[in-house]
């Protein structure tokens, strides 16, 4: 074997150890990012909550006003 060989088979050693690497840290972050993917949908959720139970208080009012109203 000569040494360019040798040194192919390396760079191509290498080159499947990095790729593997890169390939296992993308998992870990797209799996992170879909944590945190959930947790906005979650909050998003509670926020149109909130935000229907504060206008419970303003139609009753409203109501209340039309009443004595008339």
């Amino acid at each position: 074997m000569e040494i360019i060989e040798i040194l192919y088979i390396v760079l191509i050693f290498f080159t499947v150890i990095i790729g593997s690497l890169i390939s296992i840290l993308l998992y870990k972050l797209l799996k992170i990012i879909s944590v945190i993917t959930e947790i906005i949908e979650v909050y998003n959720e509670i926020k149109q909550i909130i935000s229907f139970y504060n206008q419970i208080p303003k139609v009753f009012f409203e109501s209340i006003k039309k009443i004595f109203k008339k």
